[in-house]
């Protein structure tokens, strides 16, 4: 069982989203309590909470993040690059949903974990660009 979320948890993720498009990493807790005035074993907890359901993931035995909705806090091959600010995702799949968040154009460059061949899709005024990308999901999302 999953634990039920606050308001305060809400509000934390919306922070966390929001800092991500912004800054392009998630927040600490430590910017967390700072950002709402609470205590840091407060935000630890609320990251933990999200954590427990599947809303944020945390790094094994501690409340650094390692991806929050769709970004990667460390590098990884599946780099999307908005502006002048490069994301990344933990996948193919999370790469083609970061460029809706700040809604603007952007480039992903990806490599295929097979073959390690680069491959980059433009996004430009919502139409998508690319000379043969293929990105195969081979198992539905709540089988991984």
């Amino acid at each position: 069982m999953h634990p039920v979320l606050t308001q305060r948890d809400i509000a934390i993720r919306h922070h966390v989203c929001q800092t991500c498009v912004q800054e392009t990493l998630p927040p600490s807790p430590t910017a967390a309590a700072e950002a709402f005035g609470i205590g840091l074993q407060e935000a630890r907890e609320s990251y933990q909470r999200r954590h427990q359901n599947h809303l944020l993931f945390l790094e094994p035995n501690n409340t650094t993040v390692h991806m929050a909705n769709l970004l990667s806090a460390i590098p990884t091959p599946f780099r999307v690059t908005v502006g002048h600010k490069r994301y990344c995702a933990d996948c193919a799949r999370d790469m083609l949903g970061i460029p809706p968040m700040p809604a603007v154009d952007a480039v992903l460059d990806g490599e295929c974990s097979a073959t390690g061949q680069a491959t980059r899709v433009i996004i430009e005024q919502g139409r998508v660009h690319h000379d043969s990308a293929v990105i195969h999901f081979p198992l539905p999302v709540r089988q991984r």
